[in-house]
């Protein structure tokens, strides 16, 4: 039994899947598997994967129908032959020291989650051309209650919006069978990362960022999985549902620090999965007012909108311009299209 294991999920990534490779096995410590789960790629994925397991040991190969990432990683964790687990995306890479760090704070403290800040790496042509490091402002070993008091601080440094970039205990994950919901096409992390966090007794915060999460700045794939907006229900219950199952078993369940920050993760969401998908759709009238008119009668809307309307303001302005001018005339439209980069920076103003 090996002391961890990486799983990999993978699906379509031929270019970027070998570095992201290379830089698990530059790890200074070598007791570790890699587990490679392709998910039904179409392109030469498989091949690469097969080639790895072929030439390392510590490296398996497991290919399946195309079910979606959470699926993938739940065979990673039904299929992993060790300790602890940390999920990569296949696009992505991993410092070298990062093993060596976490064996340390495992020796030290025995934590049930570590978690790491990561550098967000933004290519634009297939070029580096920034990164900003991503972190939570609290360190070192925390219990549950200043997990309790801190998740939006949490949530709003981006560690909790990604399952990477964290040591997962096997035992733990055994013990509650915790897996990623399938259902969920959007926020499943989020919403594992909560559920995995209710088990935990201490949480371990890390500081130094050891994993790198690769944007593309020409592609968006986030509202390329919005399929249809009333999902958006089903994503925002289900995380408000697990979030209140979670602190009713430490604080009441009416408590109102709880209920602002449950509040606050839920209206951001919204807010990016509403910005995201109008955007998508500004340049086809009929569908954009259709889109805007869905989103206004989703009843997680209504019910976080009226929850903040003492804190209106703090939604973008683009936002409130699109629900305020949803009935665009032709001519506005023509306006808007010849001079759409002046009307973004009006808007950001």
């Amino acid at each position: 039994m090996y002391n961890y294991t990486f799983v990999v999920t993978v699906y379509n990534c031929e270019v970027y899947l070998e570095e992201c490779i290379i830089s698990l096995l530059k790890q200074t410590i070598n007791d570790f598997e890699i587990l490679l789960i392709d998910d039904g790629s179409t392109d030469d994925s498989g091949r690469i994967c097969d080639q790895y397991a072929y030439k390392y040991v510590n490296i398996r190969a497991i290919h399946k129908e195309n079910g979606g990432v959470s699926s993938a990683r739940n065979l990673g964790i039904e299929n992993a032959n060790s300790f602890y687990i940390i999920f990569v995306d296949c696009d992505d890479t991993m410092n070298e020291d990062f093993l060596q760090d976490v064996s340390q704070i495992i020796y030290e403290y025995n934590p049930d989650l570590i978690i790491s800040g990561l550098w967000f790496d933004f290519y634009k042509k297939g070029k580096h051309v920034q990164s900003q490091l991503q972190s939570s402002m609290n360190r070192g070993l925390i219990g549950q209650s200043q997990v309790v008091n801190n998740i939006w601080e949490m949530f709003q440094g981006n560690i909790l919006s990604s399952s990477c970039a964290k040591v997962y205990s096997m035992n733990l994950l055994k013990q509650y069978d915790l897996k990623f919901d399938e259902n969920l096409k959007l926020y499943e992390d989020l919403e594992f990362v909560i559920r995995y966090l209710s088990k935990c007794n201490f949480v371990f915060l890390k500081e130094t960022a050891y994993y790198h999460y690769r944007i593309i700045l020409e592609a968006n794939r986030f509202y390329s999985r919005i399929y249809d907006l009333n999902q958006v229900n089903n994503i925002i219950m289900t995380i408000d549902r697990t979030w209140m199952h979670y602190y009713s078993s430490y604080v009441n369940k009416e408590d109102a620090n709880v209920r602002e920050q449950m509040i606050n993760i839920e209206y951001n969401i919204l807010c990016q999965v509403i910005s995201e998908t109008l955007w998508k759709y500004l340049y086809k009238i009929p569908l954009f007012c259709e889109k805007v008119d869905v989103i206004r009668n989703l009843s997680e809307y209504q019910r976080i909108y009226k929850d903040k309307k003492d804190r209106r303001e703090s939604m973008s302005k683009e936002i409130r311009f699109i629900y305020k001018n949803r009935k665009i005339s032709l001519w506005g439209w023509i306006f808007y299209r010849k001079n759409r980069h002046k009307v973004a920076r009006f808007l950001k103003r």
